[in-house]
């Protein structure tokens, strides 16, 4: 939190299948906040809606009433468990920098027997594309997640920075296309009690894991 904003949260934590936290705003200290997505980024939304309906003069209590019934749209951070007990992030509808960080620093807070993190390229990025991918895969190393599968030509960046930051090259997987992926997974790769994020571009098709993942 950047206590030099506008508005800011303060004590954000995870709470059932949500996050609950208070938001300092111009207008005094917002409390007990909860929106019902475990992607603790998307704060950022909600303090910006946060911040209008106060300066529109909206109530406090209609603006927590209204928060808590947010609902994420499809492959927008569903968390969704499998047949097999096997917990699945699907976010897959689109990835940017931004919320790439955002959903592999929200893996790596929440619990799992084996966290896994299925990341797809980036597109549209130009010229900073290699260091931006190059920089993700440090953060899930630092971050410490257990496993992590590249999909993608420029993902190969990504695997590239967890290695270098110290991940276990054992504990990182390359794969050409999200359908090269789907086809080597066995049965025996992800287990109940898993925790695994799938998240990519659009066009890299990262749901043919993600569907996959949560049918088994």
């Amino acid at each position: 939190a950047n206590s030099d904003a506008d508005i800011y949260p303060v004590d954000p934590r995870l709470s059932g299948d949500g996050i609950r936290f208070s938001a300092v705003t111009p207008f005094g200290v917002l409390t007990d906040l909860f929106i019902p997505t475990l992607a603790e980024h998307y704060m950022i939304n909600a303090l910006s809606a946060v911040g209008c309906a106060l300066y529109c003069g909206v109530s406090e209590d209609f603006v927590r009433g209204r928060l808590a019934e947010y609902r994420n749209i499809d492959k927008r951070f569903n968390v969704i468990t499998s047949p097999s007990g096997l917990t699945v992030i699907d976010d897959t509808y689109n990835a940017n920098p931004a919320s790439m960080d955002g959903a592999v620093r929200t893996l790596a807070r929440l619990p799992g027997r084996t966290r896994t993190a299925i990341l797809g390229d980036m597109l549209e990025l130009g010229d900073y594309a290699e260091e931006l991918h190059y920089e993700l895969g440090r953060t899930v190393a630092r971050l410490q997640i257990d496993r992590l599968c590249c999909v993608g030509e420029l993902s190969a960046h990504v695997a590239e920075g967890a290695e270098a930051a110290g991940m276990d090259p054992a504990h990182i997987s390359r794969f050409d296309s999200s359908a090269a992926m789907s086809e080597s997974i066995g049965d025996g790769d992800f287990r109940s009690g898993d925790c695994v994020l799938v998240k990519g571009s659009r066009s890299m098709k990262m749901e043919r894991i993600s569907l996959l993942l949560i049918n088994m």
